[in-house]
């Protein structure tokens, strides 16, 4: 389940990597889909941040989250996949997917009107 609830809560750093869920391998334009892929994944890494009191005490972990975009670039859900196991990092996934909006919009090339993909958010003191 995606929950689109806006929650209240903190920012994230590190690395992004992950995998989409809405375009199936025989649509679209393959290479339009892995740049755009990476379009968003560079986009969420160039705006987390890592919670300070977290980062202080040198708390580590990765959040699994999900999200679905429009056509234009707004956020219509996001959720939580796996926790880190620390709640101060899952909080701060979760605002980074609100505050990141809107993301750069879909490419017409792949002739979607949403986009669903799945990243872990990495917070790592390395």
């Amino acid at each position: 389940m995606v929950d689109s609830a806006p929650k209240p809560l903190a920012q994230t750093e590190q690395q992004l990597g992950g995998s989409d869920s809405s375009l199936p391998d025989s649509g679209g334009d393959s290479q339009a889909r892995q740049d755009y892929r990476g379009e968003l994944q560079q986009w969420l890494q160039d705006r987390i941040r890592y919670p300070h009191r977290l980062k202080r005490r040198k708390v580590e972990g990765v959040v699994q989250v999900t999200f679905t975009i429009d056509a234009e670039g707004h956020l219509l859900e996001h959720a939580l996949v796996k926790s880190s196991g620390v709640a101060g990092l899952d909080a701060a996934a979760l605002q980074l997917l609100r505050d990141a909006q809107p993301y750069p919009a879909i490419p017409s090339a792949l002739g979607l009107t949403h986009y669903e993909i799945q990243v872990p958010v990495n917070y790592s003191l390395r």
